[in-house]
């Protein structure tokens, strides 16, 4: 079964790039640009087709991290992004039981995402075979 990727981001560019690194590790993207359609997109499909949520800390209707809460309530392995390199947004990203952070500052970070998406599918394969 093909794994999906929950990816909520702030902007088109955003989610459209993510997008490509989540095609490109041969996965399936279901993207949306807000919570409320993170949400909508999420009980489109079942719940245990999803590998991982990319999700930005600060979105139109969801400015302090609550998208993350969402996912991460919702059992996803969260991977948190955010366009500031703040400390007290990195503390508050950290405080929650997130996978990774990952500032949006340079394209070494997308790197680093594309091997995240890698690892964390690796790791479900094996887990998946037991």
């Amino acid at each position: 079964m093909q794994q999906h990727v929950l990816i909520i981001e702030n902007g088109e560019g955003n989610l459209e790039l993510i997008a490509k690194l989540v095609r490109r590790a041969g996965l399936t993207p279901v993207g949306a640009t807000s919570l409320t359609e993170g949400k909508a997109r999420f009980s489109q499909n079942m719940p245990e087709t999803f590998l991982c949520a990319i999700v930005a800390y600060s979105l139109p209707d969801a400015p302090k991290g609550e998208a993350i809460d969402f996912t991460v309530e919702s059992f996803i392995p969260t991977i948190a992004t955010t366009e500031s390199l703040d400390s007290a947004i990195r503390d508050k990203v950290l405080e929650r039981d997130v996978v990774d952070y990952i500032p949006k500052e340079n394209s070494q970070n997308y790197d680093y995402l594309n091997r995240l998406i890698s690892r964390l599918e690796k790791t479900s394969l094996l887990a998946s075979s037991w």
